[in-house]
Formats: C-alpha cells, structure tokens, sequence
C-alpha cells in the first residue's frame, strides 16, 4: 500500500485550523476562503490525506515531508 504523504507546511495550517464537522461532512474548514489558495487546493485534491491526518487514529499512517 502507498504510504498517505502530507507536506508541512500543510500540517502546519492544519495544526491551526478551525475546524468543525457538518452534515455528510465529517470534516470541514471553517472561513475556508481565509486560507491561501495552495491551502484550499491541497485540501480539496487531497481530502482524504487532510482527513487521515486530523484523526487520532490514522495519523500515523501519513507521513510529513
């Protein structure tokens, strides 16, 4: 299996963050339009890596580069 790479400097907005939780949408960045555009682009392209990253659980499957 391919190992989840995130860059850190995604981790490093992700670590600050709002985020919240709505409807089908387990995860969700609140004032979205606030962050770069790299920022919502990575997010959008790599939602499941963003998602695997955020949980406690699955974090140590992603891999910082």
């Amino acid at each position: 299996m391919e190992s989840l790479q995130i860059p850190n400097w995604v981790v490093k907005e992700l670590e600050s963050a709002s985020i919240g939780s709505h409807g089908n949408c387990p995860r969700f960045l609140r004032s979205f339009e606030s962050y770069s555009k790299e920022f919502q682009s990575f997010w959008l392209n790599n939602y499941g890596i963003c998602n695997a990253w955020l949980n406690p659980l699955t974090r140590k499957f992603v891999e910082v580069i």
